[in-house]
């Protein structure tokens, strides 16, 4: 991938985990252990997506800068 590709793939995480985000507190809120609604398996399932997501981010990250590096002549 190219350094805008890889760029663009971040934004798109970025907007993935902020929707996650608003989906989490959806759920966290709409829990009442009071009257038995959990919402324990869905919390679980977006906080592990959104986990393989901030991984991606990282390696996306981590590409970048190998890929300036390069470009920058700086690696040998």
């Amino acid at each position: 991938m190219s350094i805008p590709e890889l760029k663009e793939r971040l934004e798109k995480l970025t907007a993935e985990i902020n929707g996650m985000d608003i989906s989490l507190r959806a759920f966290m809120a709409a829990e009442k252990p009071n009257q038995g609604i959990s919402h324990a398996g869905d919390i679980h399932k977006l906080r592990q997506e959104k986990l393989h997501k901030r991984l991606e981010m990282e390696y996306c990250q981590a590409k970048i800068r190998f890929l300036q590096n390069e470009e920058a002549g700086t690696l040998q």
